[in-house]
């Protein structure tokens, strides 16, 4: 199904996005690991009011048109999961200026309740701790999951602003 899915992006879905005045969205696959055939789509959020109505993503095709595309999603799809996903640069490394990335590791982890901030010092001490001592510190009981996956950006899917 991935090349009708791949047709729904482009045919029907794109068109509604612009519709919606979207102006940034990026469509990712699976590069090498995570499941196959995965596609994330990326769409920057400026405000949580975004959503305090429908989404003009939701009102643009009309009524007839976003449940004719929900339905033909839906038979395209295996299973989605919706993430809202707040932006830590200061836990990463910052590309520089204007970079468009290609390919990209998404590293999700779920942290033991209580250790949020053990977690977000983690980078800072680990790479402290790599520089000076070449030892990799320990912060026992902080990741209760972790979970790796490498996409890469499918340009002609995707919307770039």
């Amino acid at each position: 199904m991935t090349r009708a899915w791949r047709a729904c992006l482009t045919n029907d879905a794109d068109p509604a996005v612009q519709k919606a005045g979207v102006s940034q969205r990026q469509v990712w696959t699976t590069a090498t690991f995570g499941e196959a055939a995965e596609y994330v789509i990326v769409t920057p959020v400026q405000s949580l009011t975004e959503f305090d109505d429908r989404t003009p993503l939701a009102t643009a095709p009309g009524p007839d048109g976003w449940t004719a595309l929900m339905a033909k999603r839906q038979r395209l799809i295996n299973g989605s999961n919706t993430f809202l996903i707040t932006a830590r640069p200061e836990l990463g490394v910052a590309a520089a200026a204007g970079y468009q990335s290609t390919l990209g590791v998404s590293s999700r982890s779920i942290v033991t309740p209580g250790h949020v901030n053990d977690f977000a010092t983690f980078p800072a001490a680990f790479a402290k701790a790599a520089a000076e001592a070449r030892l990799q510190p320990r912060v026992d009981g902080t990741v209760m999951n972790n979970e790796w996956r490498v996409y890469r950006c499918v340009l002609e899917l995707s919307t770039i602003s």
